[in-house]
């Protein structure tokens, strides 16, 4: 016979850790804990919303308005090349065909948080077995840094889920 309880546990506390970081995110106010890769995010999906994603050939620029200022690991004209905009080509497509609201685009990344976790309960699950894949999903899900970036709409937390 098959043990579903630790498969029930799991999806009753990815549940309760998606309704708790919705209710959150309704503060108009609160950024993740890497509150400026929000905003350079959402600076450039708003980008891709208002200006297409080809003309700059799927690259994101931070800069509010205009290209030609440059710093860091931009290129000289201000495109930033250094990791691969995948959320800001979400967050972009997201403002542009379904909803322009910032609470939005938070709730999309609970869900890519909530799911990431999810699936890494069900690796888990297949490589040791199902108790372990609980306890590590409890485990990574009450920690302060998963609580802290749980709504984060910067590239590496939006990824997780596409990792496992």
């Amino acid at each position: 016979m098959v043990d579903r309880k630790p498969h029930i546990l799991v999806l009753f506390f990815l549940l309760i850790i998606f309704i708790f970081s919705a209710v959150r995110t309704l503060n108009e106010y609160r950024w993740s804990a890497w509150a400026i890769g929000d905003a350079q995010n959402l600076v450039a999906a708003r980008h891709f919303k208002d200006e297409g994603f080809f003309k700059h050939y799927l690259l994101t620029y931070y800069h509010p308005g205009y290209l030609g200022a440059s710093h860091g690991t931009e290129s000289e004209i201000g495109y930033y090349t250094h990791y691969p905009p995948l959320s800001a080509i979400i967050n972009g497509f997201l403002m542009k065909y379904i909803l322009d609201d910032f609470y939005f685009l938070k709730i999309i990344a609970v869900l890519f948080s909530v799911s990431g976790l999810y699936f890494f309960y069900k690796i888990i699950s297949l490589v040791i077995n199902k108790n372990i894949g609980l306890y590590a999903t409890i485990f990574c899900g009450i920690s302060v840094t998963f609580f802290e970036y749980v709504d984060c709409l910067s590239p590496f937390f939006m990824q997780y889920s596409f990792v496992y």
